[in-house]
């Protein structure tokens, strides 16, 4: 896998030399713009009103806009001077536990390699991290900007989490709760219950993206193109929110197979019109 940043992650004396991989990939089908005409592709020309020519990379320089219509220029060196003594390495300010951290705060995942010689620290924090349930944060320069992270155990590795600052998160819209009896809310999680299963990533997959590799098979293939639609919902059906949850939950079971001797349990067994019977579940997040 190859890496794209070379540095170290340090904690107090402990320096540790390291390489990042991105963890995940782009699976989407890419689509270019065509002139419909001769099917060309499309140039897209960095172009100067004011000179009314087309500007090469050379000629350009960046610039914030401080007033409508006024630019401020900013060389790239002058940039590259602010990165700091972060930009090679990522410095662990503080352990916390990843249940502290809401998800709205993780940005993009890398994997973190050992560097030359590294093996044995390497080891060292990911083992610690993974006995003591701790997560390190701390703060780097990537691409000339400074990043907060969060170094975790990632299976036997290690991960980094780019993390957005906490201005970057927007403040969240407040809705007052409708009123629910403890009914539905019984019956709600019921249905959740029976719904709960280990997570194994390879059930969910892309429907959308299935569908629209299969059509571009057969239009490469020569075959007519097929109208495929998914049948809409019936517009402004409103149904009673007791009588969806008891119709959900109902659906549910009918889908799970029964435990092994036939024999299910309390709550598959209870009379129609009674409450189901209530279980603790076990607090779970989403990481």
């Amino acid at each position: 896998m190859p890496a794209f940043w070379t540095g170290t992650i340090s904690f107090g004396l402990v320096s540790i030399p390291v390489r990042l991989a991105p963890a995940t990939q782009d699976r989407d089908v890419h689509f270019r713009s065509l002139h419909r005409a001769c099917l060309t592709p499309l140039r897209y020309l960095k172009w100067c009103p004011a000179c009314n020519r087309e500007i090469p990379q050379e000629e350009m320089v960046l610039g914030y806009e401080y007033a409508r219509g006024e630019f401020l220029p900013v060389e790239p060196d002058e940039l590259a001077a602010l990165s700091g003594p972060h930009e090679r390495t990522v410095e662990l300010l503080d352990f916390v536990n990843l249940s502290e951290i809401d998800p709205v705060y993780f940005e993009k995942t890398y994997f973190v390699e050992p560097g030359e010689g590294a093996s044995k620290p390497y080891a060292l924090l990911q083992r610690t991290l993974a006995e003591t349930g701790r997560i390190g944060i701390g703060r780097f320069a990537l691409r000339e900007k400074e990043r907060l992270v969060a170094v975790r155990t990632y299976g036997e590795i290690l991960a980094l989490d780019t993390l957005y600052y906490p201005d970057e998160i927007r403040q969240a819209p407040s809705r007052p709760l409708a009123n629910l009896s403890d009914r539905e809310l019984a019956i709600a999680k019921s249905l959740v219950d029976s719904l709960t299963a280990p997570f194994v990533p390879e059930r969910y997959t892309s429907q959308y993206r299935e569908r629209l590799q299969e059509f571009l098979r057969r239009k490469l293939a020569g075959l007519p193109q097929e109208k495929r639609r998914l049948a809409p919902a019936a517009p402004g059906q409103v149904i009673d929110l007791l009588e969806a949850l008891e119709r959900s939950l109902a659906a549910a079971r009918a889908a799970r197979p029964p435990a092994a001797g036939g024999r299910g349990n309390g709550r598959d067994n209870a009379r129609a019109g009674e409450p189901p019977e209530l279980l603790p579940t076990a607090p779970g997040r989403l990481s």
